[in-house]
């Protein structure tokens, strides 16, 4: 079990850290997080229904802050609230239990570490969320127009409109440098309407092309 325990973290975190770094080391990123959180939840289950509940509730605590974190990073913002809501009540709940029983491992602190980080992201504006999730530490930021092309986007939904424009440029100067082709044509049609829209102030959906 504690094999297993290791696993569905280790599958989380790797996850979570291919989404941050973009090092393209492993495909869909958010998928193994997922599924590192669906082991968490099996395990807590599991736990639950034996005789270590204290074990189970922790790890449901910690369970309802990956899915929320899963939302966060993929912006699915409809779903945030619900999911955060549940985990909040949670984990007070769980923080009264911990209290009581004087329990102390590390799943505690990594319940701690995704509460905290979930929660700072949440109360960010969404560009600069974007920005530390996809641009800071993005080891392929200068060969995909992409991340540049949906930070303008994210940066126009916060009102920063110089910033949007520069974000379009830089797409623009990447997409500039490859070879000409269908996609390149493709991809600069569609950064140069973006760039429309920006100046005319009437970007208001953003269609996903990669």
């Amino acid at each position: 079990m504690k094999l297993f325990e290791v696993l569905a973290h280790l599958a989380f975190f790797t996850g979570l850290f291919e989404k941050v770094f973009h090092t393209h080391l492993i495909p869909f990123p958010a998928i193994i997080m997922a599924f590192g959180a669906l082991m968490v939840l099996v395990l807590s289950i599991v736990r639950f229904w034996s005789t270590n509940k204290h074990k189970a509730i922790i790890g449901f605590a910690l369970f309802l802050w990956m899915v929320y974190l899963i939302l966060v990073l993929k912006y699915f913002l409809p779903y945030q609230i619900p999911v955060l809501t549940v985990a909040i009540l949670m984990s007070i709940y769980t923080s009264f239990r911990v209290i009581k029983e004087r329990m102390l491992n590390y799943n505690i602190l990594l319940w701690l570490i995704l509460m905290i980080s979930g929660l700072s992201l949440t109360f960010m504006p969404l560009a600069d969320r974007y920005y530390i999730i996809n641009i800071k530490f993005n080891s392929t930021l200068y060969e995909d127009p992409f991340f540049w092309d949906r930070y303008s986007w994210w940066l126009n939904i916060d009102n920063r409109h110089e910033e949007a424009t520069a974000a379009n440029d830089t797409a623009l100067k990447i997409i500039n440098k490859w070879e000409d082709g269908p996609e390149k044509m493709e991809w600069k049609t569609m950064v140069e309407e973006h760039r429309n829209k920006l100046d005319t102030k009437s970007w208001t959906l953003f269609h996903d092309h990669h």
